[in-house]
């Protein structure tokens, strides 16, 4: 298997993707903030990750630790944060623009570990060559 796709990188890969996406649903809320009946939504995902990878961490090298890691997905959910108000609206910019925070420093760290990866691979590639 490459190093560029064995588990390391796909948990990063999988990782980046779920933060973009959360991203991209934060500013949904914070843009529908004033939508009567709007339900803020979330991102699941590192709870799924942390399954999947305590249900096989004995066996990680394995075809069907792989399977699992594969069919770790971000799912959309609705939002426990906030309490409805009046209107039925459900965003609360405080606990959004928090989140947004939060989002944005794990994946500026999780790209900053797939760029040490990749760096290290470098070294690797071009200290074989001499």
């Amino acid at each position: 298997m490459s190093p560029l796709h064995d588990a390391t990188a796909r948990i990063l890969t999988k990782s980046l993707d779920a933060a973009a996406l959360r991203h991209r649903v934060i500013a949904d809320n914070l843009a529908n903030v004033e939508t009567p009946g709007f339900k803020a939504r979330d991102v699941s995902f590192s709870e799924h990750l942390r399954a999947a990878l305590e249900s096989h961490q004995d066996d990680m090298p394995s075809a069907s630790a792989h399977a699992a890691l594969e069919a770790v997905a971000p799912t959309l959910v609705l939002s426990t944060d906030g309490a409805p108000r009046l209107d039925g609206n459900t965003v609360d910019v405080d606990v959004e623009m928090t989140k947004l925070t939060e989002n944005t420093g794990m994946y500026n760290a999780t790209a900053q570990m797939f760029q040490a990866r990749l760096e290290m691979l470098r070294t690797v590639i071009n200290e074989g060559r001499r």
